[in-house]
């Protein structure tokens, strides 16, 4: 085994599929309340698969910053890519709010365009049930398709 081998085995790419990394998966639909909407967010798709967002709860507020570590400036110098991965998390967690028996607001960049607080979603308990017949968070003959999404193509 040479180098590349060593570092792929200690780095965890012969376990794919377990541990940490995939602990939301089977579980999130099974939450409830904020953790049912951050899990939801926290699996939305995303450019490069990078994961580029900071989530933070406090009380009925979910805080949604932007990771500049996890930026890619030299794939996507305007950070158009960037944004629009923070924007599939915000979707993720209003969809899931819903579903959840929740509202949501959503505010843009409430601290303004430079900084880093891309999104504040204001939480209200108002017993509001979404109904919907095609909602990625509502179960299908298989299960929910937001659980089943994955970012590669192995189907597994």
């Amino acid at each position: 085994m040479g180098v590349g081998g060593v570092r792929a085995a200690t780095d965890g790419a012969f376990s794919a599929g377990s541990d940490d990394p995939y602990d939301l998966w089977h579980p999130w639909t099974t939450r409830s309340g904020i953790d049912r909407m951050v899990a939801a967010g926290i699996l939305a798709c995303n450019p490069h698969n990078t994961q580029a967002w900071r989530i933070a709860v406090k009380g009925d507020a979910i805080h949604v910053h932007s990771d500049p570590g996890r930026r890619m400036p030299l794939n996507d110098a305007s950070a158009r890519e960037h944004f629009a991965g923070l924007g599939c998390a915000i979707e993720n967690m209003v969809i899931a709010t819903g579903s959840a028996g929740r509202t949501a607001k959503v505010i843009l960049f409430p601290n303004g365009t430079a900084s880093g607080h891309v999104a504040l979603i204001a939480l209200r308990d108002d017993g509001f049930r979404v109904k919907a017949t095609r909602n990625v968070h509502t179960a299908g003959a298989s299960g929910p398709a937001a659980a089943r999404r994955r970012s590669e193509r192995s189907g597994g």
